[in-house]
């Protein structure tokens, strides 16, 4: 026995392989259907694979209150059904970031954050520029320096 609109059996189409993740709403600034993400198998780190954000769930989840993303895989992605993988904003060759606002050092030029470099003789820090989006709930969106 089942409560009434709990669900029994959840069917997957074959035809486009997808991964499904949850986040919470304050993860989803900037976040559009389009948007690139890199997925890799939890076991295997070393192959990564470029998936697109097909879709975002419109209402939460009452428990976690986090949106379900439904992100498109290639038809080659080298995961079986049910298969435990990670995710991150951004493609292999350009990775994302999201941080506060006020990391973002405005000039007349480009905007830069600084970046702490360590090496065996100490760490320096240096400015490094960054192309950011919009500020989106005190936070931005830029590719990984």
């Amino acid at each position: 026995m089942v409560d009434a609109g709990a669900p029994v059996v959840q069917l997957s189409a074959q035809d486009t392989p997808e991964v499904v993740i949850d986040l919470p709403e304050q993860a989803l600034a900037g976040l559009a259907p389009g948007a690139d993400f890199t997925v890799w198998h939890r076991s295997d780190p070393d192959v990564e694979v470029a998936a697109t954000l097909d879709r975002v769930d419109p209402i939460a989840d009452s428990a976690t209150r986090t949106r379900r993303l439904y992100l498109t895989l290639p038809p080659d992605a080298p995961f079986r059904l049910g298969a435990l993988v990670r995710a991150r904003f951004g493609t292999v060759d350009a990775p994302s970031l999201s941080l506060p606002a006020e990391a973002l050092v405005a000039t007349d030029s480009l905007p830069f954050v600084w970046r702490v470099i360590r090496d065996d003789a100490g760490a320096r820090v240096e400015q490094a520029p960054v192309q950011a989006a919009a500020p989106s709930r005190a936070r931005v969106h830029h590719p990984r320096p």
